[in-house]
Formats: structure tokens, C-alpha cells, sequence
């Protein structure tokens, strides 16, 4: 289970719970903003987007680390030890996932067939993406949350927070989305948010992430 290193004190619990609470909302609307200006307006050629989201994701972090004075930030986010505990849930997770797609996909859904048009950039790109994403609502929100509540309540807490930052993209770029949709980035918050609590790394969720946004491409 996760053990943060700055644990606070229960003189300073409330102080930090509004101060994560200022930190997710100027960054729902700054990368609201910032989803209106780069891909709405596209003042940034299609190549520097992937580029800029990561940057901006990571200095996000990065800049909560350093407001909160963390000691061990790596460490607190989830990202270091990586354990051979950890790598083993890793794998197991992505399997498992993959493979709870393979058969929807098969049983359930029509194939889409897009996963075999990703080049080697796509792949990559798309695991950054599902590290950053995991880097800010696993590494920062939900381990900030589980300092001042319980886990029962910090998980799907952080897992609404991680629905609620698509919105911006599917609805200022109209991308497609529905129902199911929803349900399901909220299920895999879900997920990811037992698998960083239960292991104390933040590697199994960002792998189970990934194999879920492979397994939409099946």
C-alpha cells in the first residue's frame, strides 16, 4: 500500500487538502485554456502537440512537488523504488487488461483493426501519454488524497477528477464520446487508482492504463 513520506500533520490536513483542491482547479482550466489555444486554434504544428502536452503534464507535477516542500518527491509520486514487486504487477496488469480487451473486442464489440497501423512513434507516444496522465492523478492527486482520507474514498474521488479532465477534449475539439465511454474512463481510474494504492508504485497503473488505450485500437 502506498506509505507517503510527508505524511501531515492533522493541524495542517484541511490547509493541504485546499491547497490540492486550488492545484486541480487552476489546472483544469489552465489545460482548458491551453486545449482551446494549441489544438482548437492550432497555434502549434500537429508534430510539438505531443511534445507540449507532455512538458506541460510533467511541469505540472513537478510544480506541485516543489510547492508542497516534498523531501522524497520520486518516491511520494510513486515513481521510484521500482521493485521487482512492482515489475511483476506491472506485467500482470497490462496482461490482464489486454487480454479483458482481446475479449470484448471479440465477444462483445465489432474489431476496430487500428492497433496494427501504430508505428513504433505511436506506441511510444501513446505510453507518455498514459505516464503523465498517471504522473498527475495517481502520483499527485490521489496520493495527496489518501493522506487525508481513506482509500475507499481517495480512489473513485481521483478516478472523477481523472474523468472530468477529458471533458475539455471532447467537448471544445468534439471528439466522440458517449455513455459507455465515460463509464469506462471512470472504470479504469478505478483500477489504476487500486493498483497504485495496493503496490505503492505508480508502474502497474501506468501499464494498465496503456494496455486499456491499446486495447481500444483492437
Amino acid at each position: 500500500m502506498i506509505e507517503p513520506v510527508d505524511m501531515p500533520r492533522s493541524k495542517e490536513a484541511k490547509g493541504l487538502r485546499g491547497g490540492l483542491a486550488l492545484f486541480t482547479i487552476t489546472f483544469f482550466l489552465t489545460w482548458t485554456l491551453c486545449v482551446v489555444l494549441i489544438w482548437k486554434l492550432e497555434l502549434l504544428p500537429q508534430w510539438a502537440r505531443p511534445w507540449f502536452r507532455t512538458f506541460f503534464w510533467i511541469a505540472a507535477a513537478a510544480a506541485f512537488a516543489f510547492w508542497v516542500k516534498l523531501r522524497h518527491p520520486l518516491r511520494w509520486l510513486g515513481v521510484t523504488p521500482v521493485s521487482t514487486k512492482a515489475i511483476a504487477l506491472s506485467l500482470l496488469a497490462f496482461v490482464s487488461v489486454l487480454g479483458w480487451n482481446f475479449l470484448r473486442v471479440n465477444m462483445v464489440d465489432v474489431p476496430l483493426g487500428r492497433i496494427s497501423a501504430l508505428s513504433l512513434g505511436g506506441y511510444a507516444w501513446s505510453l507518455v501519454g498514459v505516464f503523465v496522465e498517471e504522473l498527475l492523478f495517481r502520483g499527485v492527486v490521489q496520493t495527496r488524497l489518501s493522506e487525508q482520507m481513506k482509500a475507499r474514498y481517495a480512489i473513485p474521488l481521483a478516478a472523477a477528477l481523472f474523468l472530468t479532465i477529458h471533458f475539455p477534449g471532447w467537448l471544445i475539439l468534439s471528439l466522440p464520446f458517449n455513455a459507455p465511454t465515460i463509464v469506462s474512463v471512470f472504470l479504469i481510474g478505478l483500477v489504476c487508482g487500486c493498483l497504485r494504492y495496493f503496490s505503492g508504485s505508480l508502474w502497474p497503473a501506468v501499464t494498465a492504463h496503456w494496455a486499456n488505450n491499446l486495447g481500444a485500437l483492437l
